[in-house]
């Protein structure tokens, strides 16, 4: 399964790349299709921007991010005791 990424859009290049954060991690995107400019928030997918997004529809994807990763890290922990039993 793929799944596109929301981050801060750092900078925009004149040959359609963005430099994109996500949480620290500063990522090179294409973004030929998709108006940014600094301080915009996009939606990355294999290495391509496909939408700007609002900070607060930035925020809310985090924010369901890490509630997932909360529950792989649960279940992982789990599995973990039960394989230990």
């Amino acid at each position: 399964m793929c799944v596109a990424m929301p981050g801060k859009v750092i900078e925009v290049t004149n040959d359609g790349k963005a430099r994109i954060d996500f949480e620290g991690n500063e990522v090179e995107a294409y973004c030929g299709l998709v108006d940014l400019k600094p301080g915009d928030y996009a939606l990355v997918h294999a290495g391509c921007v496909i939408q700007k997004m609002l900070k607060s529809e930035m925020e809310e994807m985090a924010e369901i991010m890490s509630l997932m990763d909360e529950s792989i890290a649960e279940d992982e922990q789990k599995l973990k005791k039960n394989n230990e039993s």
